[in-house]
């Protein structure tokens, strides 16, 4: 676990993710691991909530101006400008995280992938490189490249 202090809610919210498949490995009941889980998704649930507000907010104070709203949907994605690689049968591919939420991640590539695709992700963090597994739940052409929609199975250890 990093030292370093913890600077904002999204931050804390992937610690507790980290506590939870950390939890999940060990010898910890599975009673203890799900109160964590629940104590993330709240955390989860705060943070929409909040943007929400200020999004209402901002609404009621500019009547007829363009709604701000990224996204409304139960499990919101949060824009990102974060760089990572993508790995597909042993190549690395270099790809752009668009967005990312509790489920998976929205990314950009300059080659299109398969749907139901399994491949790793890796971004580097303050903790070093995190790889994630996922699953390619769509791939749309977009200008210059592919979106993908990727699914998050799990966050694999790191090993040396």
């Amino acid at each position: 676990m990093s030292s370093c202090p913890i600077r904002n809610e999204f931050e804390l919210f992937e610690e507790v993710r980290r506590l939870v498949m950390r939890a999940e490995e060990g010898d910890v009941r599975r009673e203890v691991v799900d109160l964590l889980f629940d104590a993330g998704e709240k955390i989860m649930t705060e943070i929409t909530r909040v943007q929400r507000t200020q999004q209402q907010q901002h609404s009621d104070d500019h009547p007829g101006a363009e709604d701000t709203c990224y996204e409304k949907r139960h499990n919101p994605r949060f824009r990102t400008d974060v760089q990572g690689t993508v790995i597909i049968d042993n190549e690395r591919i270099p790809v752009e995280l668009i967005d990312l939420g509790s489920k998976g991640f929205g990314v950009f590539i300059k080659r299109p992938v398969p749907a139901s695709s399994y491949l790793l992700l890796e971004v580097d963090s303050l903790n070093g490189i995190e790889t994630f597994s996922c699953l390619v739940m769509f791939c749309r052409e977009r200008n210059d490249g592919y979106r993908l929609g990727l699914r998050l199975f799990a966050l694999l250890p790191h090993t040396s």
